[in-house]
């Protein structure tokens, strides 16, 4: 019924973002904004998080859970698809829309995303699109000729690495969460503003309604596989091949396994992961340590 990015409003007056599916029968969303008398009030991370809501194991700690016929879709992402002819040109900032022309000529599909796809822009609010890519976003945008802008600094990556923090507070250390970050999101700054590009796949899956308390934690040392398909925050699986030839599934909703995906014959050491089935890993981020090398 849904896809990841679609957003949904829950019948208490939560708007967020689809996220998954949940064996119960459940839907897993991120709360974004919160019904307030007659506007909405933008929700941070952290506010999304206090949210009263019932949560899980698995998913990260600003994600809420809600029955699916408490649930409504709202619009669908891929409703505004950039640079499509029946597109309006106000869809972007006339300063992309040649990168945007080029990408699409390139077979590369980009649709609207965040806050100016539901309308509730603001002063200063960032752009963010969704890029349908098999490869590498930051080698793909830079080797774009009509990219305007530059790249962000890594002070600005740091500083939204700190975000991203809020919601994985297993032991991965800051080194490593930068370079995942790196490699599952890609951003401009644009006279001014800020242009998010994160990488999507129609890939989903079903989350398991994990009792941990009856689920075995391990350790898995291996070589992450290359895989097909990209997401940001979505039910994503990776493969590694362990040094015993034996191949797990690795599965979370998380911009983890996108970066992981684009670090294909990069070691890993993940500890503290729960074991779901045979050959199945779940990556908390309430819990699991990761550290890879490069």
């Amino acid at each position: 019924m849904y896809e990841p990015y679609d957003y949904v409003a829950t019948s208490n007056g939560v708007l967020g973002s689809f996220r998954a599916y949940m064996e119960s029968g459940d839907i897993a969303f991120r709360p974004v904004y919160r019904a307030s008398g007659a506007s909405w009030t933008k929700l941070t991370p952290s506010a999304a998080a206090a949210l009263p809501a019932r949560r899980h194991l698995l998913l990260d700690r600003d994600c809420a859970l809600a029955r699916k016929e408490e649930v409504t879709l709202v619009i669908p992402w891929r409703s505004r698809a950039v640079g499509a002819p029946e597109a309006s040109r106000s869809d972007h900032p006339p300063a992309l829309r040649g990168l945007m022309s080029e990408l699409r000529s390139r077979g590369v599909r980009v649709y609207l995303y965040g806050s100016r796809l539901l309308g509730r822009r603001s002063g200063g609010s960032d752009w963010d699109f969704v890029v349908e890519h098999r490869g590498d976003l930051a080698e793909l945008l830079r080797s774009c000729r009509t990219r305007p802008g530059a790249f962000l600094g890594s002070p600005e990556i740091s500083s939204i690495a700190t975000s991203y923090e809020v919601n994985t507070i297993g032991s991965t250390s800051r080194e490593d969460v930068l370079r995942l970050l790196r490699r599952s999101w890609c951003a401009l700054r644009v006279d001014g503003a800020m242009i998010d590009f994160f990488l999507a796949g129609s890939e989903g899956s079903t989350i398991p309604d994990m009792q941990f308390r009856r689920l075995p934690l391990t350790t898995c040392e291996g070589v992450v596989e290359p895989s097909s398909g990209l997401s940001f925050s979505m039910p994503r699986q990776v493969r590694i091949r362990t040094s015993t030839k034996r191949v797990v599934n690795l599965r979370h909703v998380s911009w983890i396994l996108c970066g992981l995906e684009q670090m294909a014959g990069s070691r890993v050491t993940l500890r503290d992961v729960l074991v779901h089935d045979t050959g199945d890993l779940w990556l908390s981020p309430w819990m699991s340590k990761l550290s890879f090398e490069a």
